[in-house]
């Protein structure tokens, strides 16, 4: 039985070195690029930002560029592994994702982060978020290694677990906003964004990785998914609590706020 890796082996450790010194290049490009606005009286915004909201602001950068590639080429994969017109044979499908190098480019991506935002944040700046994100990251580590020494019949579902980054694109979006205190924060345009945000995690991260899971679980067994997989998802379902509990703690608070205020406006008539 072959494996995934039989497929990508000749040139994957060369793409996924290329990949990171991209990505390392990128990273260095938007120091650079954030050193200079600093020292433009213009730049308020960027100025005003402590070294953690700099650091912040580069990570995202670099994650949302390895991102817009990884999501639309795990989206073509999907879309041609279900093409009846196309070869799908475990051979062709691992064909495919070996010339889209997509899992070269999440390696990079998961390197890189780890080591020029993950640790420098979690040592420097004792981000409170640091620990999951690098639990998150090992996790990823260890699924990637399992996945690529798994049969090759497990290609097929590779794309669904790398289309879960489309969710992260609407969250750096919105990130970033609040960073930089952007006005855009008070527009539809926001609003727009953090529902797209909601809807496309709950979607890829909560039923298409599920879905995703529970057909692996078939092909590596039940040990591997419950000591390797179920972690990663469970942590999704416990970044989906925290999203719907600030939502509502949100709304609690605009309910308080508007009570206030007409409060006011009843006593002050």
């Amino acid at each position: 039985m072959t494996s995934v890796f039989d497929h990508i082996s000749s040139t994957f450790l060369l793409d996924t070195a290329a990949f990171i010194g991209a990505l390392l290049i990128l990273n260095l490009y938007i120091y650079f690029i954030i050193e200079i606005a600093k020292r433009i009286p213009e730049n308020l915004w960027i100025i005003n930002l402590d070294a953690k909201s700099q650091s912040e602001l580069r990570s995202y950068f670099v994650t949302i560029c390895s991102h817009l590639y990884i999501v639309p080429a795990s989206i073509l994969l999907i879309y041609s592994n279900n093409d009846p017109n196309l070869g799908q044979s475990n051979i062709d499908i691992s064909s495919r994702l070996a010339a889209y190098k997509v899992i070269p480019c999440m390696v990079a991506h998961l390197i890189v982060d780890t080591f020029t935002a993950v640790i420098p944040d979690w040592i420097i700046f004792n981000h409170p978020d640091s620990a999951v994100y690098m639990f998150h990251h090992i996790i990823s580590f260890i699924i990637t290694y399992t996945i690529l020494c798994g049969p090759d019949s497990i290609s097929v579902y590779l794309p669904h677990l790398l289309i879960c980054e489309f969710s992260q694109i609407f969250n750096i979006i919105r990130v970033v906003l609040s960073i930089i205190k952007s006005p855009l924060k008070k527009t539809l345009f926001y609003s727009v964004i953090e529902a797209g945000f909601i809807v496309s995690f709950v979607s890829l991260r909560i039923v298409n990785l599920g879905f995703a899971f529970y057909n692996i679980l078939h092909l590596l067994g039940l040990y591997e998914c419950t000591f390797i997989f179920a972690p990663l998802y469970l942590l999704q379902v416990y970044w989906l609590f925290l999203i719907v509990a600030k939502l509502l703690s949100r709304r609690k608070n605009k309910k308080n706020g508007d009570s206030k205020e007409s409060a006011v406006k009843v006593k002050g008539q």
